[in-house]
């Protein structure tokens, strides 16, 4: 009986560490980063019915993505999509959030790339990191059923960081 036990300690003890390592934003050990970008534009916000009435929910960002030197090298936009200029792109999932630091702007998360289309810089990206975000949050002002459908940009900065796989 005591084997079980320290056993089934063990057992929780394990999987509650991997739980942890797999809420972190950080890319998979081994991932190698390939580059970063910086994002300008909005999150924009759909007015929707919901049980309680109504909300303001995120339908996607709209934004440019740029290099060191501030030369536009792409876009970024619903899916969550990241298209390079050179037309190859990837489409990511959430794997992973943290609130951001600050407690107002859109939360850090990290992504892994479900889909690529094209050839080009993001053909290899296995993951995207989205860090040091700076606005993007919903409207704090409630939408009524009279505003239903209706949009609203929430401007917002970010740096988007895209990893290749290990090897």
């Amino acid at each position: 009986m005591m084997i079980r036990a320290k056993l089934t300690a063990l057992a929780i003890l394990v999987c509650t560490q991997s739980d942890f390592a797999a809420e972190t934003i950080d890319a998979p050990e081994g991932s190698a980063l390939a580059f970063k970008y910086s994002a300008r534009g909005e999150q924009i916000y759909q007015c929707n019915s919901t049980n309680d009435g109504y909300q303001w929910r995120l339908t996607g960002p709209r934004a440019d993505l740029f290099d060191a030197s501030a030369a536009k090298v792409g876009r970024h936009y619903a899916g969550p999509t990241w298209e390079a200029d050179d037309g190859s792109l990837i489409r990511g999932k959430v794997i992973a959030n943290q609130k951001s630091p600050d407690g107002v702007s859109v939360a850090w998360l990290l992504l892994s790339v479900a889909a690529h289309e094209g050839q080009g810089r993001m053909s290899d990206i296995a993951y995207v990191r989205r860090i040091d975000t700076k606005g993007g949050a919903a409207p704090q002002t409630p939408c009524a059923a009279d505003e239903a459908g209706q949009t609203s940009g929430s401007p917002y900065e970010a740096n988007y960081l895209f990893y290749r796989a290990a090897k």
